[in-house]
């Protein structure tokens, strides 16, 4: 995994930090308000089902995919169905979902992540 780092003078580094729109937040935080911003028009945080299946109890759980074998929904799972949602459609789902690759930064990704592991 490759990153980039922008080293600042310590006033502008402060300056940037008062931007930052999560300041203060963990990271759950972080993608619950992501998710209720971005993702509730097709998933719930239950197991009810809209557009796409509701998430809750899905991180850890086998997923059932139209043209492979089940799945574990790990970290990676969750990471490759946000950023290249069509890579494994989920059984059941149309091929619907908006790929967020370049949408989210690190920060939004990593939330949405454990969000989703929150869902018990």
């Amino acid at each position: 995994m490759w990153g980039k780092v922008h080293v600042l003078p310590k006033e502008q580094f402060e300056k940037w930090l008062e931007t930052d729109p999560y300041k203060g937040l963990s990271a759950v935080e972080v993608g619950k308000a992501i998710f209720n911003k971005r993702c509730t028009g097709c998933h719930n945080p239950t197991t009810e089902k809209k557009v796409g299946p509701g998430l809750q109890h899905v991180f850890g759980s086998m997923v059932q995919l139209e043209d492979h074998e089940p799945v574990l929904a790990d970290e990676n799972y969750v990471r490759e169905s946000i950023l290249y949602p069509a890579a494994k459609i989920v059984k059941g789902f149309p091929n619907a979902m908006t790929p967020f690759l370049g949408q989210l930064d690190e920060q939004e990704l990593t939330g949405l992540i454990e969000f989703v592991k929150s869902l018990k």
